[in-house]
C-alpha cells in the first residue's frame, strides 16, 4: 500500500516536468549558483584544494632538515646583478 502511494506522489509531480525539462531546470540552477559564487571561489579550485588536502593527508608527515639558509638580495645586489 505504502510503495503505490509514493510511485502515485512521484508520478503526479514528475508527470509535470519531463526529464528533459528537469535537467535543464537544474542545470540552470546549477549554473547560475556557480555564477554568483565565481568571484570567491571557483568549483575547480574549491576541488584542487580539497583533493590537496587529501594528498597531503595521504603522504604523511614528512622528517624536516635542521639546515637552514638565508638568502638576502637587497635592491643594490638586485641592480648589479
Amino acid at each position: 500500500m505504502y510503495g503505490e502511494l509514493n510511485v502515485w506522489r512521484t508520478e503526479k509531480i514528475m508527470g509535470k516536468f519531463s526529464g528533459f525539462k528537469l535537467a535543464v531546470i537544474l542545470t540552470a540552477f546549477v549554473a547560475v549558483f556557480f555564477m554568483t559564487l565565481s568571484d570567491k571561489f571557483t568549483f575547480l579550485e574549491f576541488v584542487e584544494l580539497k583533493t590537496l588536502d587529501m594528498r597531503f593527508k595521504i603522504r604523511g608527515e614528512m622528517a624536516s632538515s635542521q639546515d637552514v639558509g638565508i638568502a638576502v638580495i637587497d635592491d643594490q645586489r638586485h641592480i648589479s646583478l
